[in-house]
């Protein structure tokens, strides 16, 4: 026993049990399971985490003579990886997707988020690597022994049982589907039953689907997937059909008044729930809610960002298409224009200009890049701003004034995107104090949070009123919504649903909306728009412009058109942009 306990297998065996540990805690939180070894089932699941753990182990054999410190290598990269897995599921509550591996220019503005994404739990990563580090150090001198050498074997035949025990799982099921549906002629092999099954999981669940199949082996199929698939999202016969009959939306007339020049405002995480409510006599909202007494306004809009959150939200209301349910979506598009409400406006006035002001640099969540993609003119960034900031982020009172400066250059017609940032999470700071008087039951960072929504109000209101002073004012539609909805979990408070619908606000719009307020989706924004520039043309997006009559929403066609608007979304990604 002591000769044992001397030599180098107490190290690769601490190493093991540690890697392992690590990926186990690393299911149980992101998948909130209450034990950790919940993880583990269905028995099934067993022989991809052996996989995952094991992987590292066998891969540092490449180099023989230093294999123990290339495992001590591996083993800390795949632990900061799974550290950025769980630190990502704080926020996205998903396992973080394959295109955001090399979006490193992304962690500029995000430093506070990176720093507010550490928890006590995460001393259990700490904990097991300086295990590792301790008996490294007292064992790596050590000669090798018989005993360790048997040991890569029997992990093998470990490996093999567990492989053994899921590939028969999976006979067992493409046995039966091949009995069920002999009709059909399926013909599918049992690797194909395995591939069909995690892309069916991925295209329904992408977390379940890492959870099930391992985060190593999921960014590894997705590596091979986007080097080799010519094709990224696969069609069935079926869903083809229902492509074809329900992609254009139903036909309706809209009033003869058009808008020339359009004012887009997207600000970050605005939900609906402050706009109108006061605290001590103080109203969180004032000049949006004198706006909305005299504007269009919905309350009730539901956000359908997915990983891509911001970006998904400005996808969705340049495009009319929802965002892909795996992945980030501005990530995989590799087309070099993309049709929008800009581009389609533009064959209707040849002379629009386009322009985006962003709080951001020119290559966060690449905006520049997309920006030609979407065909905006004019991009506006942090490093055009003419004073130097100490912050990552021009704040909300920065913005406007700089979106002010660029407006006095503007002339019909023209399309203006303005994107905010102050109400970003995490929601540990306000930029002004404020006497508010909240109940004594609402978080710190609830009230930060409210705090910077009164903040955001206060200059939106300076800049709406500078904008009276251009010729164009009357003439001109100004909307107000928000990217995303706000982060219910970084709220901290005890109902994060209050905080889940979105408003839409039009401000001088030139046609007749009505007061009918029904619930919405952002890729309700894309038709409005078109509706709002009266243009005829056969493709409006996915949703419904809040225009169209109540009986043609009502209708069958457009009952299902809307049931299979992800569908047609995927169809239209995969033909036209992601190639």
């Amino acid at each position: 026993m002591k000769v044992l306990l001397k030599n180098q297998i107490i190290y690769e065996i601490t190493l093991i049990v540690c890697i392992f540990s690590n990926i186990i805690h690393t299911h149980q939180v992101i998948m909130h399971l209450p034990k950790m070894h919940y993880v583990i089932y269905p028995t099934s699941h067993v022989f991809f985490l052996l996989l995952e753990g094991l992987s590292i182990y066998y891969i540092a054999f490449i180099v023989p003579k230093k294999r123990e410190a290339l495992l001590l290598f591996l083993y800390f990269i795949y632990s900061i990886i799974l550290w950025i897995n769980v630190a990502y599921s704080r926020y996205f509550d998903t396992y973080m997707p394959l295109t955001l591996y090399g979006e490193f220019n992304n962690l500029n503005g995000l430093l506070p988020n990176i720093i507010d994404a550490f928890e006590w739990n995460d001393l259990f990563f700490v904990i097991t690597g300086s295990l590792v580090i301790t008996t490294y150090f007292i064992c790596k001198d050590e000669k090798k022994t018989k005993l360790e050498k048997i040991l890569p074997i029997a992990i093998g035949v470990v490996l093999f049982i567990s492989f053994t025990h899921y590939f028969y799982s999976i006979k067992k099921d493409h046995d039966h589907l091949a009995e069920h549906f002999k009709d059909l002629n399926d013909q599918r092999s049992i690797w194909e039953t395995m591939m069909d099954r995690r892309r069916m999981m991925e295209n329904t669940a992408s977390k379940t689907s890492a959870f099930y199949h391992g985060i190593g082996l999921t960014l590894f199929i997705n590596c091979i997937e986007k080097m080799f698939r010519t094709e990224k999202i696969k069609f069935s016969e079926k869903e083809h059909n229902i492509i074809k009959k329900y992609m254009y939306a139903s036909h309706y007339n809209t009033p003869q008044d058009t808008t020339k020049n359009l004012i887009l405002i997207i600000v970050e995480s605005l939900s609906s729930y402050p706009i109108n409510k006061s605290f001590g006599g103080i109203e969180l909202t004032p000049n949006i809610n004198k706006l909305i007494t005299k504007s269009y306004y919905n309350p009730n809009m539901s956000s359908e960002t997915l990983l891509g959150e911001s970006s998904d939200g400005q996808f969705i209301y340049l495009t009319g298409l929802l965002p892909l349910k795996n992945g980030v979506t501005i990530n995989e598009i590799r087309a070099q224009q993309i049709t929008t409400f800009i581009s389609i406006a533009k064959k209707q006035y040849p002379n629009l200009h386009s322009q985006m002001t962003i709080p951001t640099e020119k290559d966060s969540w690449s905006q520049e890049a997309m920006c030609k993609k979407y065909g905006i003119d004019s991009l506006f960034s942090k490093e055009g701003y003419p004073s130097k900031i100490r912050e990552e982020w021009l704040n909300d009172k920065q913005l406007f004034e700089y979106a002010s400066m660029k407006d006095k250059s503007l002339k019909p017609p023209f399309v203006s995107l303005i994107l905010t940032s102050s109400t970003h999470s995490p929601y540990i700071k306000s930029y002004e104090n404020y006497h508010i008087q909240y109940p004594a039951n609402y978080s710190t960072e609830l009230k930060h949070y409210l705090n910077n929504i009164h903040y955001m109000d206060k200059y939106i209101g300076q800049y709406l009123r500078s904008l009276k002073q251009y010729s164009w004012f009357d003439q001109c539609t100004i909307i107000i919504t928000a990217d995303h909805k706000p982060n219910g979990n970084k709220l901290n408070c005890h109902n994060a649903n209050l905080f889940t619908k979105i408003p839409l606000i039009i401000i001088h719009p030139s046609q007749n909306i009505g007061n009918e307020i029904c619930s919405i989706n952002q890729s309700s924004v894309f038709p409005t728009i078109l509706d709002l520039y009266h243009i005829d043309t056969n493709w409006k997006g996915v949703g419904q412009s809040i225009f169209m009559p109540k009986h043609i929403i009502e209708s069958a066609y457009e009952v299902k058109r809307i049931e299979h608007k992800q569908i047609i979304s995927n169809y239209l990604l995969n033909n036209y942009y992601l190639e």
